[in-house]
């Protein structure tokens, strides 16, 4: 097995009440490496990409999953695993490499909704960036998807 390693500012599960996820924060010095990896694993050229915090303990591996089913999580503390489909995987890797041409993120994060553990709960696993464009109004967002305008 081929492993890849980038770091993270931070891994945190949350807990919200019956519900678990995790959010995987990067600050910019670690996108490229980071960006690195998914390429590298979309393209099948490692295994796993494994990332682990600058400053803590937590850790997340990456991994291909079944090509078309959704993805699947086990997040625990101190370490996570998430096996995502080929589309997941495409995606994240395009959100993180406009990011790297840009210097920025279209929006601050990027979720992958999973299966998670044992029980089949959906939760989410979520990615955020350090900078990002500044948010659109309501109204600047239906334009751009073609819906009619709010009526007061």
């Amino acid at each position: 097995m081929i492993k890849r390693r980038a770091s993270a500012d931070r891994i945190e599960r949350l807990q919200h009440a019956a519900d678990v996820s995790l959010r995987v924060s990067f600050d910019a010095d670690a996108i490229n490496d980071w960006t690195l990896g998914l390429v590298l694993l979309k393209e099948r050229l490692v295994d796993v990409l494994g990332v682990s915090e600058n400053a803590g303990q937590n850790t997340l591996e990456l991994s291909r999953g079944d090509a078309r089913a959704r993805a699947r999580a086990v997040l625990a503390e101190p370490s996570s695993r998430l096996a995502v489909s080929d589309a997941e995987l495409e995606h994240l890797a395009h959100f993180f490499l406009k990011y790297v041409r840009d210097g920025f993120g279209e929006v601050d994060h990027v979720d992958i909704q999973v299966t998670e553990g044992k029980s089949d709960r959906e939760s989410y696993v979520t990615f955020t960036v350090s900078e990002s464009a500044p948010p659109v109004s309501s109204a600047e967002a239906r334009r751009r998807l073609g819906l009619k305008p709010e009526s007061d």
